[in-house]
């Protein structure tokens, strides 16, 4: 507990240079266990290299970097500016999911994290079909319906991503990684029968 509330308070200092969102000063990966189960979980599919969408201030980056080619992508450009800061090795750009093309190597997974509840599902299922075939997963997570209401717009169920079949199919579902969230694992064309765990 110690670790996260000095982890936000270092946050809260680089914000006030940085000038980032203060949701992101809110949730350091030393508050956000989930961060870690996230970045197991990535790595136990054999991925080699990744696109997050969505990435903040690099907080998983930092986990896979080591591990994996590690590509981070965020409209917030203070958030990069301040990731940057914090780790001058990660590959970090502003942009959107137009700009996964700047990534010059054939990505196997795109993850994407906590903002897509502000999205509607069918402009991310349009999304997802238009990702290179190179990638093969889809690390996202879902909102459980008994979650408390914290103003997410949209849960995004496994009802909605078995609606992207067969373009893409529900691999894995690892129910609970924190108070309110399940992740999803989605697999390129890939059957059923692979299983959906929980």
């Amino acid at each position: 507990m110690l670790k996260c509330i000095a982890s936000r308070l270092y946050l809260h200092a680089l914000r006030i240079f940085f000038k980032f969102d203060i949701w992101h000063a809110s949730a350091p990966l030393s508050c956000r266990p989930y961060k870690k189960i996230v970045a197991n979980e990535v790595l136990s599919h054999g991925v080699t290299s990744l696109v997050e969408v969505g990435c903040g201030l690099g907080d998983i980056g930092r986990l896979l970097k080591n591990n994996l080619i590690y590509g981070g992508i965020d409209l917030d450009k203070e958030a990069i500016r301040a990731a940057k800061f914090i780790d001058k090795r990660l590959n970090v750009i502003v942009g959107t999911f137009q700009q996964l093309q700047c990534f010059k190597y054939p990505f196997q997974a795109v993850l994407l994290l906590n903002w897509p509840h502000g999205i509607p599902f069918a402009t991310l299922a349009e999304q997802f079909n238009s990702f290179p075939l190179s990638v093969k997963y889809i690390f996202i997570d879902g909102i459980r319906k008994d979650a408390p209401d914290l103003g997410f717009s949209y849960r995004h169920s496994i009802a909605d991503f078995d609606s992207l079949s067969p373009n893409w199919k529900v691999f894995r579902q690892i129910e609970s990684i924190d108070a309110v969230r399940d992740l999803f694992v989605l697999q390129r064309g890939s059957s059923l029968d692979a299983g959906v765990s929980v």
